[in-house]
């Protein structure tokens, strides 16, 4: 392949495998089937790019003042719910919170280029 199609690769922007791509596309399928579908690949596709987490949150610090709104957000949540009146029913939320950070990480995991926007 020509280096216009595909970028050059170094050990900071590392390609998940195929089988990694894979998961990833069975996640996007199993959004729309529901819920418990959601979660298994959701669980599936983290475990098979695990070790590209880093790299996407590598990606995160470059944004500046990033984490402290995330990390206030997340106290907020933590202090209602434990004052709530029901605080079970109140953590299903910090469960919302931790599944979209954890898809957004395995987006910036395959989503590296604009090429893959395209894909």
């Amino acid at each position: 392949m020509t280096s216009s199609v595909m970028p050059p690769q170094n050990s900071e922007s590392k390609r998940p495998p195929l089988y990694a791509y894979i998961s990833w596309y069975v996640l996007l399928f199993s959004w729309v089937q529901g819920i418990a579908a959601l979660h298994i690949a959701l669980v599936l596709c983290l475990l098979l790019s695990l070790r590209f987490i880093p790299q996407a949150i590598s990606k995160l610090k470059s944004i500046p003042w990033l984490w402290i709104p995330i990390a206030c957000y997340e106290a907020v949540r933590m202090v209602s719910a434990i004052i709530s009146e029901h605080p079970d029913q109140a953590f299903i939320g910090i469960f919302d919170d931790v599944r979209a950070i954890v898809f957004g990480l395995l987006a910036l995991v395959f989503l590296n280029h604009k090429q893959d926007l395209k894909h």
